[in-house]
């Protein structure tokens, strides 16, 4: 029997150009999403453009001539540093205008940045170094932290990052960027980690490369690890606002795109979040309750966004 298809928990759509827009960011007060063109638009049109979480609308846009990879947020979230291929840019979020620039020994592709005063962590998750940039000196640093996609900011200050070296997973601690990391948790090799509201640590297995069907919670540093069932196969998960979601496997594009939801006071599984059909998982932000999917509508020069979020 045909399982039944689960209706699309859509929130809004909008038409991109490109395939693959790069840069998903959800800025930290939660209402506008950063996002740059996809591949196969011209370098000259490639814009940055920022777009209302609730409505879908339009709100600032800025033609830069090059794509953003990944976006971190200052403090206080009025601007933020854009890594791009071979630099980096301080923009204002507002307006997207460019306030500053840096060009020179830039650690390219990172598609992970987090930004702390004068200092930029950037990561691309499949190699196991990551750097430590200073935008005053151009001096950077080595951190050694394995494969792997996930830069987790506390409210405390603290950044945790996972990685797999040597087939082995790890959970790491910076208390600072000028700190070296520190090892929380060993842990059997994985897809991706998320911190939880009360600082458990989950991690989504990787056995011979497949998705799993089981997390692991490490409630504390050395904790004996929680096995936890998830619904379907999952390769992604974050963590935010009292849930956690898994984003579920998908093997072929036709496959469904959906979202699984655990509500972490009581372990109960919620409704999840579907995306529309031919739709890839993107982004999940559960902290501003929504993520993101992409699909084609049948035009090589464009492709379709879907903001997702739970009812209510």
């Amino acid at each position: 029997m045909l399982k039944r298809r689960r209706p699309p928990t859509v929130r809004w759509t909008i038409e991109v150009p490109g395939d693959k827009p790069h840069g998903y960011a959800v800025t930290r007060n939660h209402d506008s999403l950063v996002l740059s063109d996809g591949w196969g638009v011209a370098f000259p049109s490639l814009t940055l453009r920022r777009f209302d979480v609730a409505e879908g609308s339009l709100l600032a846009e800025r033609r830069l001539g090059d794509a953003a990879r990944a976006v971190g947020f200052g403090p206080g979230g009025e601007q933020m540093i854009a890594a791009f291929d071979k630099r980096l840019r301080l923009i204002d979020v507002e307006s997207l205008e460019e306030v500053e620039r840096w060009e020179s020994r830039v650690p390219r592709h990172a598609n992970a940045v987090v930004w702390r005063d004068r200092q930029v962590l950037l990561r691309n998750g499949n190699h196991d170094t990551a750097f430590v940039f200073d935008l005053d000196t151009g001096r950077h640093r080595r951190l050694e932290l394995g494969k792997g996609f996930g830069l987790h900011e506390l409210p405390d200050g603290r950044i945790l990052a996972e990685g797999v070296l040597g087939g082995e997973g790890t959970v790491w601690e910076l208390g600072s960027l000028d700190a070296r990391p520190r090892r929380l948790a060993t842990t059997p090799a994985m897809h991706s980690a998320a911190v939880d509201d009360s600082g458990g640590i989950w991690i989504a297995m990787n056995k011979s490369g497949r998705a799993t069907r089981h997390l692991l919670r490490y409630a504390s540093p050395g904790a004996e690890p929680e096995k936890v069932k998830v619904p379907r196969r999952t390769r992604v998960i974050e963590a935010g606002r009292g849930e956690l979601w898994a984003a579920g496997e998908q093997a072929l594009v036709h496959d469904e795109a959906t979202i699984e939801r655990l509500r972490l006071s009581d372990g109960e599984w919620l409704d999840p979040l579907v995306a529309p059909r031919d739709h890839w998982i993107e982004q999940m932000d559960p902290a501003a309750r929504v993520a993101f999917s992409v699909g084609s509508i049948g035009r090589s020069d464009t492709c379709e966004v879907a903001c997702l979020a739970p009812a209510g």
